[in-house]
């Protein structure tokens, strides 16, 4: 396995930051071309836009890893959804007061920048982590810790970043020398690409679960997660295996079984308690996922 030791890496995590749905600029906004400080490691969580590093554009596709040397010339168009971590591999003193800069990602592209520490693990500037879950937990750890407490709490940072390179370094040693792929693997799907949004997800699932009566919308089941209503779907789609208005109508149904089951709640009564201003459209919905009306059920499971 590829060992990481202190004397390869004592990093100094010098900044972290990120796109997200409520930050990011509107599609097609082109940021200012920027020459590289230190080392960054970004990761891709919904993208639609592309980044263009030393000249070679690439699209920054769900999941995918952007990792950047010092010296790179690299300029983003959004839309996409990231979180960045920038970091010297091996802290120096005499770096102090570029650490502290007011813009410590860049440095002017006719100037000579701090000569940054190498750093241990060959990556290529994009590619496809098979365990992006991981990755993103961490970096969400990362970027809270970030937030809380800034660069002060060093030995906190740096042991996230130790978990996110020895995931990547892992990485490399099960490629066997194939390196990592540039492209998304085919026999990995959603597991993979929409795996930090899991925990999100699943709170929403059970939100309506847990409210079967609710009159849902699109915009307020997405604002519940931060994404945006499009890529919402999308994501519940693939993490529950049936579309949001499928997944909301087969709940309504399964409870409306159980009220004509266990109650004498007339089926008008039924439908309004669950939601349906249309007893019609209730009873045609009810119908075709049971293949029979709400009074054929209800007669032939009452308890």
């Amino acid at each position: 396995m590829t060992c990481l030791s202190v004397e390869q890496l004592n990093p100094y995590i010098v900044s972290v930051g990120g796109l997200t749905e409520s930050n990011c600029p509107s599609a097609g906004t082109v940021f200012e071309r920027r020459r590289v400080r230190w080392y960054e490691i970004e990761l891709i969580y919904r993208g639609e836009g592309r980044i263009i590093t030393d000249g070679v554009e690439l699209p920054t596709e769900d999941g995918s890893l952007f990792f950047r040397k010092p010296g790179m010339i690299v300029q983003g168009i959004t839309p996409y959804i990231c979180d960045l971590v920038v970091f010297d591999p091996r802290y120096d003193d005499a770096h102090r007061s570029v650490y502290d800069a007011s813009d410590p990602l860049s440095v002017a592209e006719e100037e000579a920048g701090p000569e940054a520490a190498s750093f241990p693990l060959d990556l290529p500037p994009r590619f496809f982590p098979r365990n992006a879950k991981c990755l993103a937990d961490s970096m969400a750890h990362l970027r809270s810790e970030y937030i809380l407490n800034g660069r002060r709490n060093q030995l906190v940072l740096k042991t996230i970043l130790y978990d996110i390179l020895r995931v990547l370094a892992e990485e490399i040693e099960e490629s066997g020398g194939r390196g990592l792929s540039p492209e998304p693997d085919s026999h990995v799907p959603h597991e993979r690409i929409y795996a930090f949004h899991e925990d999100k997800i699943g709170t929403v699932a059970e939100y309506i679960k847990a409210n079967p009566g609710g009159h849902f919308t699109l915009a307020e089941l997405a604002a519940k997660t931060g994404l945006s209503p499009n890529f919402f779907c999308r994501v519940f789609r693939d993490i529950q295996g049936e579309p949001l208005f499928t997944f909301i109508n087969r709940i309504k149904v399964n409870e409306a079984k159980r009220l004509l089951a266990e109650t004498r709640l007339s089926v008008k009564e039924i439908a309004a308690a669950l939601g349906f201003d249309n007893e019609n459209y209730f009873y045609t919905l009810f119908h075709r996922r049971e293949g029979i009306s709400p009074r054929i059920y209800r007669k032939r499971h009452r308890y």
